[in-house]
């Protein structure tokens, strides 16, 4: 699991906001479709196919904009299909890093 959930945060604790706001945009959910798809519509940690969640293994704040990329914005090798399980497990262990960009 820790290849998916990384164990560093490169520096600060930023709040990721409104981040769960953006989870109902109509391109987060082509994205999210986009994503479930490449993974064969299974959790890439156990092989279920139950409650389906796209998990960030990062995530990128712009110091230049003071605020987190929109997660549609990631590219794919950045995002991976966990069922709700897996990807409750994984936050409870490690913490997703935050990458600070200009």
């Amino acid at each position: 699991m820790n290849d998916i959930f990384l164990k560093v945060q490169e520096e600060g604790t930023e709040n990721h906001g409104g981040y769960g706001a953006t989870l109902f945009d109509p391109r987060w959910k082509a994205r999210r479709i986009e994503i479930l798809e490449r993974d064969g519509r299974k959790c890439k940690i156990c092989n279920s196919s139950e409650k389906l969640q796209v998990h960030h293994r990062q995530y990128h704040f712009s110091r230049s904009l003071n605020r987190f990329k929109d997660p549609w914005e990631y590219s794919n090798n950045l995002m991976v299909t966990l069922c709700q399980s897996c990807h409750q497990k994984g936050h409870r262990i490690y913490k997703v890093p935050t990458k600070y960009i200009k």
